[in-house]
């Protein structure tokens, strides 16, 4: 006798329109299920100098990195934006030069356009539609706030400021909001302070809540309504892992720690992984991959290796199934 439900690797059997229809947004091809397949990619950083290469990862699975292709100019700590289809890296390395990749593919990127601003250590956030870089160092601190349409090359337009002066800030999304965490200012040092903006709209960032202490440069991640600030920078390196309910003005709290302590990785995510990628040890770049299982709190797990240990990657990778994602 057939299946009375749907069966996606057995065609045979009889059931209703409404079955098959369960089914088909089960699929891992479905929006509806933006987990599986997911890939987390990061580009550029030092190792020791600075660094074209681009590495991917399959989020849902565990093992090691593979090569994607490089970027059009090296540097280090730029922010970065995706949807489900196209990752943006933004400026680094004190030049203006935003460069895409097509996600599903691999290959060099491509020229995108030029952020308003030529810095590095920014860092970004998006949803489907649209993309947002702020801060960074340029040589001086900047609370500038970037936008750009993701699926639109050209250069980036103004959106507004932070709260504050900064750089080494994290970034990070639920579908409509976005948060930068964390970061450094001078003379005033490592802040805890997460601004918010509309990523809708423009206009300036309001203060949300606090970190569990001042850091900086840490991996950030976005899942489900759950956004994490993963190591950085405390006075000492720290494996500290903040989570951040986007949907709340509220401060962190306490969420687990990553394997080793480090600043400067990447961070990437599904709505229910996310992954910190490389970043500097005390002393000498690290290759590690670590990830956390979003839906409870937890230390990290090893997941596997960069193809090259690597320190000053931008505190946000790219990711084709992140929180800002429907």
């Amino acid at each position: 006798m057939g299946n009375s439900y749907p069966d996606r690797t057995n065609a045979r059997g009889i059931w209703s329109i409404s079955d098959i229809y369960k089914d088909r947004i089960k699929g891992p091809e479905n929006s509806k299920y933006p987990d599986a397949g997911t890939r987390g990619i990061t580009g550029g950083g030092s190792a020791p100098g600075t660094d074209t290469v681009i590495d991917f990862i399959q989020i849902m699975s565990t093992g090691n990195a593979t090569d994607f292709g490089d970027l059009t100019v090296e540097g280090q700590m730029s922010g970065t934006a995706s949807s489900h289809t196209r990752g943006v890296f933004g400026s680094r390395d004190s030049n203006n030069v935003m460069d895409f990749i097509t996600i599903s593919t691999t290959g060099n990127a491509a020229d995108f356009g030029d952020s308003t601003v030529a810095n590095y250590g920014g860092s970004g956030l998006s949803n489907e539609i649209r993309g947002c870089f702020g801060g960074g160092y340029t040589p001086s601190d900047t609370d500038v706030i970037d936008f750009i349409t993701i699926a639109t090359k050209g250069n980036a337009a103004d959106f507004g400021n932070l709260t504050g002066e900064k750089f080494y800030l994290g970034g990070m999304q639920n579908k409509t909001r976005g948060l930068f965490g964390g970061g450094y200012n001078i003379p005033a040092g490592d802040l805890n302070v997460i601004d918010v903006i509309e990523i809708a709209s423009t206009g300036n960032a309001v203060d949300f809540g606090d970190l569990t202490s001042a850091k900086r440069a840490g991996a950030t991640m976005s899942g489900d309504n759950k956004c994490l600030f993963a190591g950085g920078f405390i006075d000492a390196l720290t494996k500290d892992i903040d989570v951040i309910n986007p949907n709340n003005l509220s401060n962190a709290v306490d969420f687990g720690e990553l394997t080793v302590a480090r600043k400067y990785a990447a961070g990437c995510s599904t709505y229910k992984r996310g992954v910190a990628m490389g970043g500097l040890l005390a002393p000498g770049n690290s290759n590690v991959i670590d990830f956390i299982e979003m839906a409870s709190a937890g230390d990290a797990t090893d997941f596997g290796d960069l193809t090259v240990a690597r320190g000053h990657l931008g505190f946000n990778g790219i990711s084709n199934g992140h929180g800002g994602l429907s």
